[in-house]
Parts: structure tokens; sequence; C-alpha cells
């Protein structure tokens, strides 16, 4: 099959869930000797070069600024994708770029449309009310317009049923699954963030406000001084047009000697950073299924993450820890709690269940296995209707 994929930053992924999500399901298909063709934004990837482990890099042009990169550069990978390429499959990742989906179905018999839904995008606090508009006419479209629609979690795979009257196929996001023995460790990174092993709450995420980091900090501020000086707190990410909140989280921390904020990290940095943490923590408000989480369980590090749906749908009963979503007190009393060293065997105990539930559920070699016999049905006839019904109000 040859099959191009829209909507992601770029690859190689150097963050962000999505553009992970991509990279991998890229280069398994390729491994499974498909043509893959990912529409990449050089700003983020600066990556120059026309290919990338076997999958084909075509970078595309785009308006940066928050409210007009992501649907410049679909509208361009689109027209491209149609004009310059005979492709079988065009992937739209995301409900932004699956705006667009309504233009291969009208101007190519040929080709066969898909769209992953990740996230409920226009929940999050950093879009205008214009944004959020557009990003409910997205979610739509990802559910109507395509010839199969992919959700990464059950909670939104409901959602496309009951709101949108669709039948979306349950694909979640993945990992790959690391053998902890093997692992190597760059002791660089401790002594260059003046962090000990074993001696740090960790953060994996974005720094937008829906992630909840502030909360984080405000938790861990109230701690005991005996606790922050046992462990401190480790920020790993950096912002992406979100400049005014990394600026106030920096205010928060400022004469904090026990708060580290590392900005971006990737590759051995990012995973020494994961395997040195004593305890992982997402404070997120909204999510589709977020990698980070995935991940920390993969190093086999205990999490505790707020009680929204999709965060109990990976660490439900005997796989994690969880706070009330927004309540900043109760993740102050959990943290406390955790880090108790009565509390020890209960977290390898929980890390080791949720370690072995990650590696059975979100392997990459299920997840390729399952999208590519996806494509194969969308080609082979077997599509939802591509109707627009009167089923959801914007």
């Amino acid at each position: 099959m040859r099959i191009a994929i829209i909507g992601s930053k770029g690859v190689p992924a150097t963050y962000g869930g999505v553009e992970r999500h991509v990279e991998e399901l890229a280069k398994g298909l390729v491994k499974k000797g498909h043509s893959v063709t990912v529409y990449s934004r050089q700003w983020y990837t600066k990556y120059d070069k026309d290919e990338y482990e076997g999958i084909k890099i075509k970078n595309i042009r785009s308006i940066k600024s928050k409210n007009l990169d992501t649907i410049t550069y679909a509208f361009l990978a689109t027209v491209d994708a149609l004009k310059s390429h005979d492709f079988d499959i065009i992937h739209y990742q995301g409900v932004g770029p699956s705006l667009l989906s309504f233009i291969p179905r009208i101007f190519s018999r040929k080709v066969k449309v898909v769209a992953t839904f990740h996230c409920e995008d226009y929940k999050h606090e950093k879009w205008g009310f214009f944004a959020k508009f557009m990003l409910k006419l997205g979610e739509r479209a990802s559910a109507v317009f395509p010839h199969k629609t992919i959700t990464v979690s059950k909670i939104l795979q409901d959602k496309v049923k009951n709101v949108y009257n669709r039948e979306a196929e349950y694909i979640p996001n993945g990992v790959e699954i690391k053998d902890l023995k093997t692992i190597y460790e760059n002791y660089e990174i401790y002594n260059k963030f003046k962090i000990e092993r074993g001696k740090y709450i960790v953060v994996v995420t974005r720094l937008v406000r829906h992630k909840g980091v502030h909360l984080i900090v405000e938790a861990y501020k109230m701690l005991p001084e005996a606790v922050k000086n046992e462990y401190k707190l480790v920020i790993v990410g950096g912002s992406l047009f979100n400049d005014d909140y990394e600026k106030e989280l920096k205010d928060m921390i400022r004469g904090e000697k026990n708060i580290v904020m590392t900005g971006t990290q990737t590759g051995n940095d990012l995973q020494t950073l994961y395997m040195g943490a004593k305890l992982f923590v997402h404070a997120s408000s909204t999510e589709g299924l977020p990698i980070a989480l995935l991940e920390a369980s993969n190093y086999g590090k205990p999490v505790l993450v707020s009680d929204i749906p999709e965060h109990l749908e990976v660490i439900s009963k005997d796989k994690g820890f969880t706070f009330r979503n927004g309540d900043v007190d109760d993740l102050r009393l959990k943290l406390e709690t955790l880090l108790d060293k009565d509390k020890e065997k209960e977290l390898k105990e929980v890390a080791i269940n949720a370690k072995k539930f990650v590696e059975k559920e979100y392997n990459w070699d299920d997840i390729v296995t399952k999208t590519e016999k996806l494509y194969e049905d969308v080609l082979s006839g077997k599509t939802q209707k591509a109707v627009i019904r009167g089923v959801a109000r914007i």
C-alpha cells in the first residue's frame, strides 16, 4: 500500500504524543513492506532529508502561529497528496487536520481516507472561541467524512458512536516495550540538573495549561520541607506557542531550590530521566490517551494521575494511583502519602502490574498490525457511510 500521513508536526519526532505515534506507526508499516510518506513541518523537525528510517518525508510550509499553523499545513499537504502522488490511503492524525478530510472525498475516487481522533482538542484552555468552534467542526469531520475513523481510547470510541452516530475502530497509542535490564542510563544528565537517581518526582509533558503542571507545582510547594529536601520535582518539557504559560511556571518556581525545569528532552536523556524517577505525576484535565503515562509505566515507574476517564482506562484497579482532577489539596496529600517510606513495597507492586498491562495492551507490533488490517478493510470496501447527518450539535 501507498500511505500518506497528514497531521503530525513531523518525523523524526522530537516531542509531542501525536508525533511519536505517527513515527512509530510509520516505521512499523514500512517494516511490513508498505510505502509511507509523512507530511512534516521543517520548523519542527529541523530535518531536511527526504527519508528517515525508510519513511518518505515531505516537508510542507505553514504559517507558523498558534491558530494558523496546523490548518495551513494540512491544506497544502492535502493538495500535494492529491496532486503529486498516487496514494491508496490518506490518514489524517488529529481533529484539526481532519477538518479537511472532505477534500480527498470530493476530488479523488481512488484514495481512501482514514482519520485518527486523538483528543477532544477544543477543551484545551489555550484556544479562543473561534479556534474551539473550528476544532469542534474538525472533531465532527473526523467522525463523518473518512471511510473509517480510529480512536485512541475507548472513551473517544463511545463518543463517536453516541454523539456522531458512527462506528469507530479502537486502536490505542503505544510504546516501544523496554527491557529495563538493557537500558543505558546517562548519569551526566543527573549531574547536569543536580538531581539524584530515585530522589525526584518527574513530570513529562508539553507546557500547556490543560496539562496541569501549575497544579503539581502548587501541590509540591505545600509539601513539608523534609519531603521536598529528599525528593525534588523535575519538570521535563517545553512550550509551543505557549510562552506565557512557561513564564508563569518559571515565576511560580522562582526561589524554589528543589524544583527543576529541564526543557524539552529526547532520546537517551529523556529515557534516563524516566528511569531515575521515584514517581511519575500527570495532572491533565483532558486527554486522549497520554503516551507519557504509557511510557512511565513501561519504564517501571509508579504513576499518580488525575482521575479523568482517559487515565483510568490505563491505571484502574492495581496499576496506579489517582487524585481528584483539579484538586491541589488532594494532590498534595497523595504525594506526601506515596513518598512515605512505608509505601515503598506498594509502589513497586503497582509499577510491576502497570508495566505488564502496558506490554500486553499497548505494544506497537499489535497496533501496527491492527492499523494495517483496517487499511485493507477500507480498500476492500468495508467502510462507514460518508453521509452527513444531523446527529450532533456543534
